[in-house]
């Protein structure tokens, strides 16, 4: 079953806050923690230094997109099993690469994917990432420090990705 939505960042102006800035983690302290979490301002998250942004020629048409994400829940066992895993996969415009990952935290399946990208010595420029889940700007800095300049995921992308 093919989603309602499908949300796509690419190396685009409009997530150039996104690409360009490295995140550290300070020390919580009893001010943050206590502030709202609807609000960004609860957020223990500050840009601290700036990550080049990713520069590609790579595209690909809206069918061609949506035939890889239709391959994403075929690549799903466990979430099949259990319904209870997200999956993050690494494709070409052409399909003929197609590796994909699992696990029950989106980071670690995007973690998982890329590392075995990295093992086959795969050139993430080539590569769009296909999200189960929705993109947080967790997931975006991950592809953008890879060098993946496609991200495309079933759900729509939270405010902080896309900026």
């Amino acid at each position: 079953m093919r989603p309602a939505t499908i949300a796509v960042l690419s190396a685009s102006p409009a997530i150039s806050k996104a690409r360009r800035a490295k995140w550290s983690f300070p020390r919580a302290n009893a001010r943050s923690a206590s502030r709202r979490q609807t609000s960004r301002s609860w957020l223990p998250i500050r840009p601290s230094k700036k990550v080049s942004p990713v520069s590609s020629t790579l595209t690909l048409s809206l069918d061609r997109l949506l035939a890889l994400m239709d391959r994403l829940p075929a690549a799903q066992t466990v979430f099949q099993a259990t319904g209870g895993t997200h999956a993050v996969a690494l494709a070409s415009p052409d399909g003929q690469v197609f590796m994909s990952a699992e696990d029950v935290g989106r980071h670690n399946a995007m973690d998982k994917v890329i590392g075995r990208a990295l093992f086959e010595k795969r050139n993430f420029a080539g590569l769009l990432a296909l999200l189960s889940g929705r993109i947080s700007f967790e997931m975006a800095l991950k592809a953008v420090r890879a060098g993946i300049p496609i991200l495309a995921a079933v759900s729509a992308p939270t405010s902080m990705a896309l900026e």
